[in-house]
């Protein structure tokens, strides 16, 4: 998974987005989620915590 944040004038704070370049390695009849599910359950976490320790409080972050 690539994760990236940017600043963003228009929404006022950072935006996180991510995308799966290997999304065809990811099979749900495996028990696997989708890209949404492991970001929310696997990523968000440390992707705030490593924002946090950087100053960027997560009331700045816009989605």
């Amino acid at each position: 998974m690539e994760v990236s944040v940017e600043w963003s004038d228009f929404q006022v704070g950072y935006v996180i987005s991510y995308s799966v370049p290997d999304m065809d390695k990811i099979d749900p009849a495996q028990g696997n989620s989708d890209a949404q599910g492991f970001y929310e359950y696997g990523v968000y976490d440390r992707v705030r915590a490593d924002l946090s320790s950087l100053g960027i409080e997560f009331d700045l972050i816009a989605g």
